[in-house]
């Protein structure tokens, strides 16, 4: 039997949230050093207060973590280590099909690295395949993977791995990265002269709900452009829940 008074106690916990926030969204906008406060809020306040009454200030808090990278990789790897598992191989998505049916059709495909890979499961899955396959995400979300992979801890706001890969994979990670054209300049250091790059990004506004913040919301035709001025030619483009899916190939 469930214990009756737990019901109680989350209720009484949110409302000293409801409380705690109200002062501090007062705080933030009479401060006359905004950038300063937010950089000081612990990253579960940071969190709830860019969610507060439906993202009143979402939009500033994102501003202040594309404008300070080494925060916004911080509180990224804060979030994918406390946030529930991602990374996982679904095979009623598009996306994933389309990675396997390209595995098997070309025969010439020997390297894998998933960029953002969480918990693993798409490098498992490739592995298995017989592809040498490697995952890369930050230091201590990669010491969360309890599969058999291959794995790189890196901040790819940073940095990246070293050496050329046959399938480049970036499942709902370009959205958080503070620098967009640098992110796609070295993904095309990486490729080969085939190389094909599997990217998706939301299209709609789904921030600050049961992921990590966004920094970008891109259409098709943003996206599609920004690949393009960086040397990738689009094979197939399609939408899979609330995401524009681009697979694409170096040119």
């Amino acid at each position: 039997m469930k214990n009756p008074i737990l019901p109680f106690l989350f209720f009484l916990k949110e409302i000293a949230w409801r409380i705690k926030l109200l002062l501090l969204l007062t705080i933030y906008r009479t401060t006359s050093n905004k950038i300063e406060f937010l950089n000081t809020l612990p990253f579960e306040s940071l969190r709830r207060l860019a969610e507060f009454r439906s993202g009143l200030i979402k939009q500033e808090v994102c501003t202040f973590l594309k404008n300070n990278p080494k925060h916004n990789s911080k509180f990224q790897e804060w979030w994918f280590r406390h946030s529930n598992p991602e990374g996982i191989f679904d095979p009623s998505l598009k996306m994933f099909q389309k990675l396997i049916e390209l595995i098997n059709n070309e025969k010439n495909i020997k390297t894998f690295v998933d960029l953002g890979c969480n918990m693993g499961e798409v490098v498992y899955k490739v592995s298995l395949l017989g592809l040498d396959a490697v995952g890369v995400d930050f230091p201590s979300v990669i010491q969360r993977i309890k599969l058999p992979i291959k794995t790189i801890p890196l901040d790819l706001n940073k940095k990246f791995p070293e050496g050329t890969y046959d399938i480049i994979f970036c499942r709902e990670v370009f959205e958080h990265v503070n620098d967009p054209d640098d992110f796609l300049n070295r993904c095309r250091e990486i490729a080969g002269p085939r190389t094909f790059l599997f990217l998706s990004c939301p299209y709609t506004s789904r921030h600050f709900k049961g992921n990590a913040f966004h920094l970008r919301v891109l259409s098709r035709d943003e996206l599609i452009t920004l690949l393009k001025y960086h040397g990738f030619k689009i094979l197939e483009m399609f939408i899979d829940r609330e995401s524009n899916i681009v697979i694409a190939q170096k040119q």
